[in-house]
């Protein structure tokens, strides 16, 4: 069973919905996006609750496996948050067609780099005894 349910995590995550479909009596007339996200939200329920783990070939030697991207400013990433982009983590606009068919609102998370403020120098007021901001 552990194994299932770390089987059925990577292939949710990997955008590979259709490997561990359940039999049509389980989820009933269900669309086939919707199978696949509950089969998503049972694997991760699965994983969480039972011994066991969920990363078997990512860097199975590091304590904590964790990735950063740099977003340059001015730039942006679009990442899946539907499950169901066949280039996942990686938003690919399959959300649009799932909407079509389910009336679902799902969309991307949009993660953009932005360029900070300039913080306010302190300047003297005129008897020169304390340190203001600019306003």
């Amino acid at each position: 069973m552990k194994l299932l349910c770390a089987l059925a995590l990577a292939s949710c995550v990997l955008g590979l919905t259709r490997a561990f479909a359940p039999s049509p009596g389980f989820l009933g007339q269900m669309p086939s996006s919707l199978r696949a996200r509950n089969r998503c939200a049972s694997a991760l329920q699965m994983s969480v609750e039972g011994p066991g783990k969920i990363n078997l070939s990512v860097d199975p030697e590091s304590p904590k496996v964790v990735h950063q991207e740099k977003i340059p400013t001015g730039k942006k990433k679009v990442y899946c948050r539907c499950w169901l982009s066949g280039t996942f983590p990686v938003c690919d606009g399959t959300h649009a067609k799932h909407n079509e068919a389910t009336g679902d609102n799902v969309g991307p998370l949009i993660v953009s780099a932005v360029m900070a403020e300039p913080k306010a120098s302190p300047k003297r007021d005129v008897l020169g005894e304390a340190d203001v901001l600019d306003e």
